[in-house]
């Protein structure tokens, strides 16, 4: 900037704030939001700690974890915006309710929030075993269907915007199947594909 404009800068800022004292305006610094309001807007994505006034200036160590894609790496704020991005994409399948309880567990509130589609084979509501619930002889579907609501009500308190909670037949059929696989055979698995499609369109 020529120095001129700079002057004239300088002397309408000073006009400005002249003019705001005359009003009556006090200039008052912003109370910074407290800990509990800032974890409540980024709900954990963004790191909350602090250092000691006698730390060290030093780097720490590197607390990122190997991840599927590199592209939050590329920077804070690409970070922020795509941390969900695996979880809202992607459609998850687990063995078993503890298996899924173990790992929601370790999920913070946006990435479960996040979380659009789980699946879970018939044999997990089989082996649930609901709160205070006792054993009554029933056949193999109606113990299915009687698990069920308890297992749904308890995800979806975990993932309050989950789209579907469905059946894993990949994961039925080969449970009882001795013939070993890998997880590329999943992709092509017919009852996978088009049941998906039609599920995600809708």
């Amino acid at each position: 900037m020529a120095p001129s404009l700079r002057q004239k800068t300088k002397e309408k800022t000073k006009a400005s704030v002249k003019a705001a004292k005359d009003a009556g305006f006090v200039a008052r610094i912003r109370k910074p939001p407290t800990r509990r309001q800032m974890y409540k807007h980024n709900k954990g994505l963004v790191s909350l700690r602090t250092s000691k006034d006698n730390s060290s200036m030093r780097p720490g160590p590197h607390l990122l974890e190997d991840m599927a894609i590199t592209l939050p790496r590329v920077c804070r704020q690409i970070y922020f915006e795509t941390a969900t991005l695996l979880y809202s994409e992607n459609l998850f399948t687990f063995a078993s309710v503890k298996n899924l309880r173990k790992w929601l567990s370790k999920r913070i509130l946006a990435q479960r929030e996040a979380i659009r589609y789980i699946f879970l084979p018939r044999s997990a509501y089989y082996h649930f075993n609901p709160p205070g619930g006792r054993i009554i002889p029933m056949t193999y579907d109606e113990r299915i269907e009687a698990h069920r609501p308890y297992v749904e009500h308890e995800v979806n308190r975990a993932c309050p915007n989950l789209f579907a909670l469905e059946d894993d037949e990949f994961l039925d059929d080969r449970s009882s199947d001795e013939e070993p696989w890998d997880i590329t055979s999943r992709f092509m698995y017919p009852s996978s594909g088009d049941d998906l499609a039609d599920l995600i369109s809708d």
